[in-house]
């Protein structure tokens, strides 16, 4: 199962956001055991454009990046398995195909844009 991760940010500044995330979600769930951290990611956007930046950078295809944004039906598989065995993380785990989708759209958007304009050079 593949996990989305901040791209582009520093060790430093992750480590900081998990820190303020988990106190706030503890603050307003006392005895919870799920860790907020663990759900929490950034804007499907800046996510997007990390990925764009990535693959321009690196030399990689647009459907290495998909595939990285995507879901096989494997791991759907296994996700559905996830969350029938442990009904309170269910919502989280339909949040997080909700936003790997919404990551999709904007990096085929932000794709879109950056072709548009290397064809106008």
């Amino acid at each position: 199962m593949a996990i989305l991760t901040p791209l582009g940010s520093s060790p430093r500044s992750q480590r900081r956001h998990r820190a303020a995330t988990k106190k706030r979600f503890h603050e307003k769930n006392p005895g919870n055991a799920c860790v907020a951290s663990e759900w929490s990611y950034p804007s499907a956007v800046s996510e997007a454009s990390c990925l764009l930046a990535f693959m321009l950078r690196n030399g990689r295809s647009v459907s290495e990046i998909i595939n990285l944004i995507s879901v096989t039906d494997r791991e759907y598989g296994e996700l559905c398995a996830w969350a029938a065995e442990k009904p309170p993380i269910a919502s989280h785990i339909d949040e997080m195909m909700a936003y790997r989708d919404r990551v999709l759209k904007a990096f085929l958007l932000l794709l879109e844009g950056h072709e548009a304009s290397a064809k106008s050079l």
